[in-house]
């Protein structure tokens, strides 16, 4: 299963200078895909949470993901929260104007 092999290669990676980042990314892209919705919510929060000054997409796309995520899980107001997120701390990466733009159509409902 690929979730299993991105674990191992989060945790075999861990002292590389992404630490993992990319395979718990893969993870929560992998439950996502799956519509395993909690558990990609956790892989997301784990890439935001161990790894927030980190360079690269994947912290940036972590928040993105997460706001849709939680848009499946019809928790709103936490999917609006994580699209402002995203905008504030990354506002000049593709992720942050494509949350701009989701977070501008969950203000119209």
């Amino acid at each position: 299963m690929a979730i299993q092999g991105f674990r191992d290669s989060s945790r075999r990676f861990r002292s590389a200078p992404d630490g993992g980042r990319g395979a718990v990314y893969n993870i929560g892209m992998s439950y996502y895909s799956l519509s395993k919705w909690t558990e990609a919510r956790d892989a997301f929060l784990q890439v935001i949470n161990e790894y927030p000054q980190a360079q690269g997409s994947a912290v940036p796309d972590a928040y993105c993901k997460l706001g849709q995520t939680y848009e499946r899980l019809n928790q709103l107001d936490n999917a609006k929260k994580a699209y402002e997120a995203a905008v504030q701390k990354f506002p000049a990466r593709r992720p942050a104007m494509s949350s701009q733009a989701l977070q501008r159509r969950l203000n119209r409902r």
